[in-house]
């Protein structure tokens, strides 16, 4: 059996777990993960208004993005300062941008193939159980195996 690793998973993983994550202080891969990932909540080929897209970014902010520390505005600010998001001169209608660097395209075909919703959950609903474990293990091992 092949063990096929996807590196920009892995770190996605990574970085769902830290804590008080703060976008512009990442390093540009890691902030290429968030940026694309939080990017991709937005639907590809509709305008919508600066509203809508603050609430869609609200709602990935209180989901996937649980443990960063930026708002659902400022991460609206990065997608557009990364070209993630084209904002009309007016500042009132907003579109999905794929004009982001180049390097993060990567990251993009990678992060389009998941669910973002249920891959965040799943990763933290695993890691909740992984410290259950380790907790078990370490009372058992103070109470000397008693159940």
């Amino acid at each position: 059996m092949t063990n096929i690793t996807h590196p920009i998973q892995d770190r996605f993983r990574h970085l769902l777990l830290r804590n008080e994550v703060v976008v512009g202080n990442l390093n540009d891969s890691d902030m290429g993960i968030i940026i694309v990932a939080a990017a991709l909540a937005i639907p590809r080929d509709s305008t919508s208004t600066e509203r809508e897209v603050t609430e869609r970014l609200h709602r990935w902010v209180t989901t996937v993005g649980s443990n960063l520390r930026d708002d659902a505005v400022e991460l609206r600010r990065y997608l557009v300062d990364c070209r993630c998001l084209r904002r009309d001169p007016a500042g009132r209608a907003y579109t999905r941008s794929e004009d982001w660097p180049a390097r993060w395209k990567e990251i993009a075909a990678e992060l389009e193939s998941l669910d973002i919703v249920q891959f965040a959950d799943q990763v933290r609903i695993e890691e909740a159980e992984r410290r259950a474990a380790r907790k078990k293990a370490a009372l058992e091992k103070k109470d000397g195996g008693l159940p």
